[in-house]
């Protein structure tokens, strides 16, 4: 299964230099990347760059990264989107709620770059098995719209064959 080459990448930590730093981490490994330093700001200014993946710290004043995934969910555009948890928190009850809450994918704080990168080839397999999986869904309606078209047809011939 081909996966696709390039991710947009949408960083929101409230840590201003984590989310530049993490950014410019990203591009480094060849995708592309925009920031956040907020939960309010990221919903502001995600929508319009349309990223293939949210990766979300979890502690953040005002708005925290459970409560901002929870937002990004009431967005259509972001129904399926892979959600990254960041956390200094390392134990299981925090990787336990990321995974109640939505998340897909848990780093902890610090972030080894080898992590980062098997964490970006699991998202591209992931991507890729729902684009085939929408693919064949729609080859699925249209089959069943042109067998529908059919039907209609054969009973319109078969009314009109039995009211001569």
């Amino acid at each position: 299964m081909d996966a696709i080459k390039t991710l947009r990448v949408f960083v929101v930590d409230d840590d201003l230099d984590n989310a530049e730093s993490t950014a410019r981490l990203v591009r480094h490994l060849g995708h592309s990347s925009t920031f956040a330093n907020s939960g309010e700001a990221a919903l502001q200014t995600a929508p319009a760059w349309n990223p293939d993946v949210l990766i979300l710290d979890l502690a953040m004043p005002t708005m925290d990264g459970f409560e901002l995934a929870n937002s990004f969910r009431l967005i259509p555009q972001f129904g399926s989107t892979p959600l990254i948890a960041v956390s200094g928190y390392l134990d299981g009850k925090h990787r336990q709620q990321a995974a109640e809450a939505g998340f897909s994918e848990y780093l902890g704080k610090p972030f080894l770059i080898p992590e980062l990168i098997a964490l970006f080839d699991r998202v591209q397999t992931r991507i890729a098995e729902m684009k085939a999986l929408a693919d064949r869904t729609r080859a699925i309606a249209e089959a069943s719209r042109e067998l529908n078209r059919k039907s209609r047809e054969g009973l319109e011939e078969y009314w009109q064959s039995q009211s001569r």
